[in-house]
C-alpha cells in the first residue's frame, strides 16, 4: 500500500475528534498535530529516477492524506497544486479518493455557493468515493431551505452518464433517510442500495472501552470494571435505537469517568504512577439513561 500524505496536521472541530488516532501518536513524539505544515512527500507521485521513469510505477493504488484532513484551510495555497498533480498521472495510476462531508460543506452564506461547493467536492471525489454524513439534513422542512438544491444538483450528476465514475454513500439514522428518500422519487431510483448497520453489542461496547483507556494507560480497578459493566448492560436495555451513539456514547461516558478521577486525584493525591492511572468505583459516575422524547400533539 503506497501513502501519500501531502501535508501533516489538523484541527479537532467536533466530539468524534476528542481521540484522534494521529493526535495521539505524535502526542507520543511530542509534536503539535495542529500545526499544518506541506510534508516532503508532497511531489511523491511525481518524482522520477535518474533514468526518467517514474520512482512509483504506473498501475498502483494510491491513498491520499490519511495522517491528515485534505480540506483542512491552511492547506489552501498547496491544494491547486495537487491537484496539479493528481492530474499528471490520473491516467496511469489509481486514486483512492474518500470525500467525507456534511450539510455544513456545502452550504454557504452567499447565494450560489451550494452550486459551487458541490462541483468541487465532486471533483475532489471523482474516481473514488463521496461520503455524506447525517445526509438527511439536506432535507430540510422549508420549501426554500439550501439543502433542497444540493439534492437536486446531486441527483443531476448522477442522471448524467459521463460523470458515473463516484460512488455517493448517504449516511444518516434510518428513520430520517427513509422519510427524505420518500420525498423524492428520483432518490429512490437513485440510490436503490441500503444498507442498515446493527448496534454493537454490549460485548464489542466493552472491547473499545478497554481500547480506548488503553491509550491513556488508564486501567480498572476489578470492583470498578464490574460496576461500569454492570452500568453499560442496564443502560443498553433501554437505550432508543433512533439516538443510541454507540462508540460515540462511550466515548462522552469515559470523558466523564476522566473527569470525576482528576477530581478524586487532587483530593486523595496517588503515591505513585501507577495508582494514578487506576480508575476505581468511585470514578465510575451514573450514566444517564437517555428517555424517548415525549410527542406533543394529537
Amino acid at each position: 500500500m503506497i501513502i501519500w500524505n501531502l501535508w501533516h496536521g489538523c484541527h479537532k472541530v467536533s466530539e468524534g475528534c476528542a481521540h484522534c488516532y494521529m493526535y495521539f501518536l505524535d502526542g507520543k513524539r511530542g509534536l503539535d498535530t495542529s500545526h499544518v505544515f506541506r510534508t516532503e512527500n508532497f511531489t511523491l507521485p511525481i518524482q522520477r529516477r535518474r533514468d526518467g521513469q517514474f520512482k512509483l510505477p504506473s498501475g498502483m493504488t494510491l491513498y491520499v492524506g490519511l495522517s491528515t484532513d485534505f480540506f483542512v484551510e491552511e492547506a489552501d495555497q498547496w491544494r491547486d497544486e495537487a491537484w496539479h498533480i493528481i492530474r499528471g498521472r490520473k491516467g496511469d495510476w489509481n486514486f483512492c479518493a474518500l470525500v467525507v462531508c456534511d450539510r455544513g460543506t456545502f452550504i454557504g452564506t452567499l447565494w450560489g455557493d451550494e452550486e459551487r461547493s458541490m462541483k468541487q467536492v465532486l471533483e475532489m471525489a471523482k474516481g473514488g468515493v463521496l461520503m455524506i454524513d447525517e445526509a438527511y439534513l439536506l432535507n430540510g422542512k422549508h420549501e426554500n431551505d439550501p439543502g433542497k438544491l444540493v439534492i437536486q444538483l446531486m441527483m443531476n450528476i448522477l442522471a448524467d452518464e459521463t460523470q458515473r465514475d463516484i460512488a455517493i454513500v448517504l449516511c444518516g439514522y434510518k428513520e430520517q433517510m427513509m422519510k427524505m428518500l420518500d420525498t423524492n422519487p428520483g432518490l429512490q431510483s437513485r440510490f436503490p442500495n441500503k444498507f442498515e448497520f446493527t448496534d454493537f453489542t454490549v460485548d464489542e461496547l466493552l472491547e473499545i472501552t478497554r481500547r480506548r483507556i488503553k491509550d491513556y494507560d488508564y486501567q480498572f480497578t476489578a470492583q470498578a470494571w464490574e460496576k461500569y459493566r454492570g452500568m453499560l448492560a442496564q443502560v443498553y436495555q433501554v437505550r432508543d435505537p433512533e439516538t443510541w451513539g454507540n462508540a460515540r456514547f462511550i466515548s462522552n461516558q469515559l470523558e466523564r469517568i476522566y473527569i470525576q478521577h482528576a477530581a478524586r486525584c487532587v483530593k486523595q493525591s496517588p503515591k505513585d504512577k501507577h495508582e494514578l492511572l487506576l480508575l476505581t468505583p468511585e470514578d465510575i459516575v451514573p450514566i444517564e439513561i437517555p428517555h424517548p422524547k415525549t410527542k406533543i400533539g394529537f
